[in-house]
């Protein structure tokens, strides 16, 4: 039980990932909780997990638990059943909040939480030290299963070369604690300091607890209007890619700028991917995110802090040998510590040890 893609997200799409690789060698039933967002179709999903329990020979639950009040009590329901018919259940955590969300429940609730909870076997966590999120149940095993990149990806060549021009890419969610404002903002700055410089945006708009989608929305076009009215051609947005345009954009970027603040953030794949493509990172210093992009990765910048991208830019800009050394780092460090083949086959060991 999990979300399939689309939408597009490191949930939906990790998740995907395990499904596709076990349907054809395991007898699954699928409960897809993607695009659950009325009222009906949670009811219709609460039906299906009982008929899924009840009528059929299960050996594993394998499912992505959830930091929202609906979706709780969906798992809750899960694991409850679950426990009924004695059926061993793995829970794969892929958000950084869940303890958050659990201490912001009320007593009550968190009771109910606490022991459906107390039925998982295992949690799978994406990171060393996210472990924690668990911490309040010492039965259940904690396992860390890395995040990784797609395998298309290795069809792209193993070295970048020095070539004219620097492209920085901004490839997530739009969304306001992503920080694509405050990429923005710096954007006019780097644009009228560099004119070998072109950023490209590409992702889906979206809301999140800081604005909503109309909200971001205004908002992003607003900056993004006035900056391509200033500097034609040089800062693009794409919408949604993915397949072999995304590929083609991963390979051209130079510089990838993910500055989140988003406040679900664990290991976002989007870092990964670029990493693979050959691109010099800038994140932010928030949550788990400086276990995953180390100095020899990139520059991390502090949450909300356009001045800081503006400086790390530069100072990569400015040193074209350390970018292409940084650059071809990356590729090879993500190639022989974050391929779906080493993530798939430990999640596998976990679902049948």
């Amino acid at each position: 039980m999990g979300p399939v893609v689309p939408p597009y997200n490191g949930q939906s799409v990790a998740f995907t990932m395990v499904f596709e690789s076990l349907k054809n060698t395991h007898n699954i039933t699928l409960l897809n909780i993607s695009n659950r967002n009325s009222i009906i179709s949670s009811l219709m999903l609460f039906v299906k997990i009982l008929v899924a329990v009840f009528t059929k020979k299960t050996d594993l639950i394998y499912f992505t638990c959830s930091r929202s009040f609906r979706g709780s009590f969906r798992d809750i329901i899960l694991l409850y059943s679950a426990k009924i018919k004695k059926i061993k259940v793995i829970n794969h955590l892929h958000g950084s909040d869940f303890m958050s969300f659990y201490q912001n429940l009320p007593a009550f609730y968190q009771k109910l939480v606490y022991h459906a909870y107390s039925f998982i076997h295992t949690s799978i966590v994406l990171i060393d030290g996210m472990e924690e999120q668990f911490d309040i149940f010492p039965s259940m095993k904690k396992v860390v299963v890395e995040n990784c990149y797609n395998n298309s990806l290795d069809t792209l060549p193993a070295q970048k070369q020095n070539h004219e021009g620097i492209n920085i890419l901004y490839l997530s969610n739009v969304m306001k604690s992503k920080g694509i404002i405050d990429l923005l903002t710096a954007s006019k700055e780097i644009l009228n300091k560099y004119d070998k410089i072109n950023i490209n945006i590409a992702g889906d708009i979206q809301g999140d607890s800081y604005a909503s989608s109309n909200e971001i929305e205004t908002e992003f076009y607003s900056h993004l209007n006035a900056l391509q009215s200033e500097f034609p051609e040089r800062i693009n947005y794409l919408g949604i890619c993915k397949g072999e345009e995304k590929k083609e954009l991963l390979w051209k970027s130079d510089i990838f700028v993910l500055p989140t603040y988003y406040v679900t953030e664990a290991f976002p794949i989007s870092i990964l991917e670029a990493m693979r493509a050959g691109n010099y990172i800038i994140s932010t210093n928030y949550k788990y995110i400086p276990k995953i992009v180390l100095p020899e990765n990139g520059k991390l910048v502090t949450p909300l802090s356009s001045r800081e991208i503006v400086n790390a830019i530069d100072s990569v800009v400015n040193n074209p040998m350390h970018l292409l050394s940084v650059q071809n780092h990356n590729i090879q460090w993500v190639s022989n510590n974050f391929t779906e083949k080493r993530t798939l086959d430990k999640i596998k060991n976990v679902l049948v040890s």
